[in-house]
């Protein structure tokens, strides 16, 4: 017979929660960046909310979402 009692187990895996709101409004704002190719308004568009939005955020994944489409959005102006 084995002792089990005494082998560690492997850490779980972190679980990330972002919550589906924030979700989707990233998910927007991704549209929003694509359908600039077409119809350039959309760009400022997205970014005025991204800067609206930001501030309310509260996972850590959307927040770092929401700063990488104003910094796409800067990047994209130069």
């Amino acid at each position: 017979m084995t002792d089990t009692t005494n082998t560690p187990s492997a850490p779980a895996e972190p679980t990330i929660v972002v919550p589906a709101d924030e979700k989707q409004l990233a998910m927007v704002v991704y549209g929003l960046q694509a359908l600039s190719c077409f119809i350039g308004i959309t760009f400022f568009i997205g970014v005025i909310i991204n800067y609206v939005k930001r501030g309310e955020l509260t996972s850590h994944v959307a927040k770092s979402h929401f700063s990488w489409q104003i910094r796409t959005f800067w990047w994209s102006i130069l």
